[in-house]
């Protein structure tokens, strides 16, 4: 009934985003389309959506050239039943829809779409910022993003930029002139606010950084400072490459635990190692002003908890450019769009990969796609044995969540899967153990990452060495396997960059995690495409018995395929951000 089909009663009863009441109300009425009453955006007498209680959230804050750019999500009902008008200094201001990913999911299927748009501001000249709707209607904001800058948790939130500050008080967004005095005196106020909310056990650390920060500040605040990462506990991947090319010309430090394997190795070999975690880590990213990023969320990776990252959001002044974990050619704009991370640049190593990030839900303009190859793809010299990489990528529905540690725990349910059935089956193939022991090769089987907790649940035999990939160097790893057996693997790009022969095992039972986006694996695929465990080892014993050579047509496809094949994917990314 319309008077249970409510958000009071949505928020009351069902721990459920209030926007499945807009999908419950479509799927009971025909073209519907509210209005605006007491407040509130109603449909008859369904209550949808409190104008009082809304706020608009703000996804990143950059400033570029002097000009403010604000991405801003705002909710499509509120949106298209009474206008968004943004207030600068008393005159309505305009602003741009950006189109940009903004859809809730519940089970793969969009039960909602918000809209995106993005204000620019002119730093030296505009002063006060108000958001309310078409009928006059003051909007508070949310700045739940990473990137901006502010947070309405704290009410001294301030950032400084330029020879501004910016706060947000009295839900106007406010631009102000500073010097010493006013920086001294923000940093003051937003001390005892934290302390005063949260408590000084709590928000001690928070404060001796930010103290450390500004303390610091004189030291650092010239230098051209970068900071790179790859996994937290694992080594080997963009990250190192680049940061190992680099370091020889420029300031940058590599950020990982001092628990992880290759640790010592990349601190003895090199001079700008930080340990993961560390108060040193923490305060280089502050005066950072690049961070590489190969897997998001970047603050995360550098050692920020979500509750330390809020206290020091206002302190984040870096650029985050991507240079990668695998390839972008899913449809995965709800995690890498422009947004997600505040990305300013992202490299990239195939023309398929623009194509794909240039679509509008990515939010991205083409000069900031810019072409240089992979920085992993620098290490890979094939030196070949007789080994078979079997290198399966995760399903969502099998992995356990994140703990703090950016650790994965053990699933328990792990066996009853059919991910877990149809991997053990083929590395348990009688077929294939029995090719395996006549042709003297081996299967190595990288577990990954996100799946490392249940590795010893697979049943060993004696030619199959299952390892986690926290375990074993990548470039090794790559270049002494002959052939890569993979559903969807990003590295599948890096075994084809040394046009080595590839199988792919693309069963019913394990539908990917994302969609394909712009690889259409039957016709640009770089190996012949299987749908059953038969197959897969059919195709396998016929490489082994023609010594792993790639056929034409997939070499074919590989040239096709790649911007580059000469192993200078760092002294490209190198040269292009040192312009800017």
């Amino acid at each position: 009934n319309d008077d249970i089909l409510s958000y009071e009663n949505f928020n009351k009863n069902l721990a459920l985003n209030p926007n499945i009441l807009d999908y419950v109300l479509r799927i009971k009425y025909n073209n519907l389309k509210y209005s605006i009453k007491d407040n509130c955006i109603v449909y008859k007498n369904c209550k949808f959506l409190d104008i009082n209680n809304y706020k608009i959230l703000v996804n990143t804050i950059n400033n570029k050239d002097n000009k403010l750019l604000i991405d801003l999500t705002i909710d499509s009902n509120l949106y298209y039943t009474d206008k968004l008008k943004i207030i600068v200094d008393g005159k309505s201001r305009e602003y741009t829809e950006t189109h940009i990913y903004a859809k809730q999911k519940l089970f793969g299927k969009t039960y909602y779409e918000d809209v995106t748009i993005q204000i620019e501001l002119d730093l030296n000249k505009d002063k006060k910022v108000i958001f309310e709707t078409n009928s006059g209607k003051r909007l508070k904001l949310r700045f739940a993003g990473m990137h901006s800058k502010l947070t309405e948790k704290y009410s001294h939130s301030y950032w400084n930029v330029k020879n501004k500050y910016i706060k947000y008080r009295n839900h106007t967004l406010l631009i102000k002139n500073r010097n010493i005095f006013t920086t001294i005196s923000n940093e003051l106020k937003y001390w005892l606010n934290i302390i005063k909310k949260d408590g000084f056990k709590k928000a001690k650390h928070a404060i001796v950084l930010r103290a450390l920060y500004y303390l610091t500040l004189p030291k650092y605040s010239k230098r051209n400072i970068w900071i790179t990462y790859d996994k937290v506990y694992k080594s080997g991947d963009c990250g190192e490459y680049l940061y190992r090319y680099i370091v020889k010309h420029h300031e940058i430090y590599y950020i990982i635990s001092s628990k992880a394997k290759f640790y010592k190795k990349i601190k003895d070999e090199t001079k700008n190692v930080l340990d993961y975690g560390s108060r040193k880590a923490k305060l280089m990213v502050l005066h950072s002003k690049k961070i590489f990023a190969t897997d998001s969320i970047c603050v995360y990776f550098c050692g920020f908890s979500a509750e330390l990252a809020i206290y020091c959001r206002g302190l984040f002044n870096y650029e985050v450019d991507c240079i990668q974990h695998g390839l972008t050619m899913q449809d995965i704009a709800f995690r890498q769009n422009r947004l997600f991370d505040n990305i300013q640049k992202y490299y990239i190593a195939s023309d398929y990969e623009e194509k794909n990030l240039l679509k509008e839900e990515y939010g991205y303009k083409k000069d900031q796609i810019i072409k240089t190859g992979l920085a992993r793809f620098d290490g890979l010299h094939n030196k070949p044995q007789n080994v078979i990489l079997l290198s399966p990528t995760w399903r969502v529905n099998v992995a356990s969540n994140l703990s703090n540690d950016r650790i994965r725990q053990k699933n328990n349910t792990f066996k009853e899967t059919s991910y877990f059935k149809v991997f053990n089956s083929l590395i348990n193939n009688k077929e294939l153990l029995s090719t395996l022991k006549k042709n003297n090769y081996k299967i190595v089987f990288l577990i990954h990452p996100t799946l490392i907790s249940n590795k010893d649940d697979y049943d060993k035999n004696e030619y199959v060495e299952i390892i986690s990939s926290s375990e074993v160097n990548y470039e090794d790893m790559l270049t002494t396997s002959k052939i890569m057996i993979t559903d969807y693997s990003g590295v599948q790009y890096d075994f084809a960059y040394m046009k080595k022969p590839i199988v792919y095992y693309h069963t019913p039972l394990l539908p990917p995690s994302y969609d394909n986006g712009m690889m259409n694996y039957e016709t640009m695929g770089f190996g012949k495409v299987c749908d059953d465990e038969k197959k897969v080892v059919s195709e396998l014993v016929n490489l082994i018995n023609n010594d792993c050579k790639t056929d034409k047509k997939y070499l074919n496809r590989i040239k096709k395929f790649f911007l580059y094949d000469d192993f200078n994917s760092c002294k490209r990314i190198y040269e292009d951000a040192i312009k800017h």
